[in-house]
């Protein structure tokens, strides 16, 4: 029961976005953090414009028969509109999954009644550069459909923008984990 980004209304526009982080750290240490079910609300509180967090309920079982690990939660962003004069409360319904063997983390949202749908695929590699100093290179592409013509400017926007400041700021995950060889939390 994946979120599809099959378009329910007879207009759709894709965005693409990309973006990439080095973070000095194991790729092990790296996939916990950031693709855990037990990380997932600190990734996703990270974002500057996230103000609400909550897992669902299981519904049904865990994963999709592949050995991944599946589960939903939801989010609310408040999003700038009106050239930031104002924000709008956006929940975005999420069931995403982490593939271990491709290392790969696979995200389905829908937002604003299903207007707007998002696929990320968060690629978590060894950094092939230099790979002595075990540094992992993060990559998330994003495939953003937008329904909804009125939309579009803000969309292309806000999540350029906003992406971009998420990633950026995925070290900030790493600073309480120094030192602490299971990759949880102390507090």
């Amino acid at each position: 029961s994946w979120i599809h980004l099959a378009p329910i209304h007879s207009f759709s526009l894709m965005i693409r976005l990309e973006h990439r982080v080095k973070l000095a750290h194991p790729r092990a240490v790296v996939e916990k953090v950031l693709c855990s079910r037990e990380g997932t609300e600190r990734v996703i509180r990270l974002s500057p414009i996230t103000v609400e967090f909550a897992e669902k309920k299981d519904e049904g079982g865990e994963g999709d028969g592949s050995g991944a690990n599946a589960y939903k939660f939801f989010f609310v962003e408040a999003v700038p509109v009106c050239c930031g004069l104002l924000t709008s409360r956006v929940r975005v319904d999420v069931e995403q999954r982490f593939d271990k063997s491709q290392h790969r983390l696979i995200y389905h949202s829908s937002a604003s009644s299903g207007l707007v749908r998002v696929e990320k695929i968060r690629q978590i590699d060894e950094d092939p550069e230099e790979p002595e100093k075990q540094h992992t290179i993060v990559t998330e592409t994003l495939d953003i459909a937008v329904s909804c013509c009125c939309l579009i400017g803000t969309v292309r926007e806000e999540a350029r923008k906003s992406h971009t400041a998420h990633m950026e700021r995925f070290h900030e995950l790493f600073n309480s984990h120094q030192g602490d060889d299971d990759g949880k939390s102390k507090a």
